[in-house]
């Protein structure tokens, strides 16, 4: 059987990842955030998953730099010292920039604000120098993680949808990946001990208006998809964030499936996703 390292303990995607694989690997779990994984030894550990870091708080660059740069490429350093094969970085769809459609050929672009994105993207460069024939390193950007428990911007949604009758009618595309989806990809990845770069994402893309239509059925809520609302987000979309994340583009596109693994890691759809998540 596998030994997996699971380097984060508390973090979401990591906890997840425990409890969905833990018949199939030999999984052990620490702190980073702490002095816990320097007097922890890294041998005998086939695969190191770093899914440790910070997001979701307000922006305080050192901060960012130190634990998901700095932190992280010490581990894999160690990692590598310690004879581990395989080293996987949780990196982000926030490499990327704002949004819009990624392609196979579009080159990390962070902007320079989000510390996050660039925190992220400036680690896997850092980590991806560590890769030897022996030590293989692999980076997984993800896009918008969701399912039961999770944090950020899909509970917020949830929540909206709870205390609203209406909501805007309007067409985009986003790319998410529900967290059972993501636990069986690198379930494939660390049977593979693969290496390079992936982005994993759904079978389908996910657009505002019909997940918010799939919550409200869950939640046994009736809401008014308003097409007469549109104009008004149009018109303010451009000086809010969040109507830009709620309602833009920002997806993986078709030319991107070349850097996702084949196998049958798509082990939920849509509609049973969201009805997981909601909790029902």
């Amino acid at each position: 059987m596998e030994k997996v390292l699971v380097v984060g303990t508390n973090s979401y995607i990591g906890d997840s990842f425990t409890a969905y694989a833990r018949a199939r690997f030999a999984i052990d779990a620490l702190s980073a955030l702490n002095d816990e994984w320097q007097g922890r030894s890294f041998a005998g550990y086939d695969s190191v998953l770093y899914v440790a870091g910070i997001a979701h708080v307000k922006q305080k660059k050192q901060m960012y730099f130190s634990v998901n740069r700095d932190l992280a490429l010490k581990v894999a350093q160690k990692a590598e010292n310690q004879g581990a094969r395989q080293f996987i970085y949780i990196s982000s769809a926030s490499v990327y920039g704002a949004g819009g459609a990624v392609t196979a050929q579009t080159k990390p672009c962070p902007q320079s604000d989000d510390y996050y994105g660039l925190s992220k993207w400036q680690a896997e460069q850092e980590i991806t120098k560590l890769e030897t024939e022996s030590f293989r390193v692999c980076i997984v950007r993800p896009p918008m993680v969701y399912g039961p428990g999770c944090k950020g911007n899909f509970p917020r949604l949830v929540d909206f949808v709870r205390k609203t009758a209406f909501f805007p009618d309007m067409a985009n595309r986003r790319s998410m990946i529900f967290i059972d989806n993501l636990s069986e990809f690198f379930c494939l990845v660390i049977a593979n001990k693969s290496s390079g770069v992936y982005l994993p994402q759904d079978k389908e893309y996910a657009a505002t208006t019909a997940m918010v239509k799939e919550i409200a059925a869950n939640l046994d809520k009736k809401i008014i998809l308003a097409k007469f609302l549109n104009p008004f987000i149009r018109l303010l979309k451009p000086h809010v964030k969040t109507l830009q994340k709620l309602f833009g583009d920002f997806y993986y596109d078709e030319s991107t499936k070349s850097r996702i693994l084949d196998g049958n890691w798509q082990v939920t759809d849509f509609k049973d996703a969201v009805r997981k998540s909601v909790g029902k």
